[in-house]
């Protein structure tokens, strides 16, 4: 009974989407974003991405992008106001250095597109995935950072 636990248990982890892997990232320097310290990323399809999206897909993203860099720019000047940085990036690894260890995301891997990896320069990263208000995410990041 134990044995077909353990094959059920594990079955279960290899179908869990992978979102981080330990080490640096392989990509080449300009399709990887490399952060330490305090900082949080937004990601986003890179341009070429987007253009390489039909017609119609475009006119649908276009409105979500509008939103979603409207609530980051809001959370943005939140995080400039505790001293944390934050970038938006379209590359397509994100390469954050923790507690002594590389994370490495890789945003083809993700189940969404849009999305902001916190990290504190300490402790795992949090990824968030999708778009977001900044009032749904505050708590997150007032959580995350220890935030008062």
């Amino acid at each position: 009974m134990k044995k077909k636990l353990v094959w059920v248990l594990y079955a279960c982890l290899l179908a869990l989407p992978l979102q981080a892997f330990a080490g640096p990232c392989p990509g080449k320097s300009k399709d990887t974003e490399r952060i330490s310290g305090r900082m949080a990323v937004f990601y986003a399809p890179s341009q070429a991405q987007f253009n390489s999206l039909s017609q119609e897909d475009q006119e649908a993203y276009t409105e979500l992008l509008s939103d979603f860099y409207e609530y980051t720019g809001r959370l943005g000047r939140f995080l400039d106001k505790h001293g944390i940085k934050h970038i938006l990036t379209g590359s397509r690894y994100i390469e954050v250095k923790a507690g002594g260890k590389a994370y490495c995301y890789d945003k083809t891997k993700l189940e969404e597109e849009l999305g902001v990896l916190l990290s504190d320069g300490k402790k795992q990263p949090k990824l968030v995935q999708g778009a977001f208000t900044d009032l749904e995410m505050m708590p997150t990041v007032v959580d995350y950072y220890s935030l008062k």
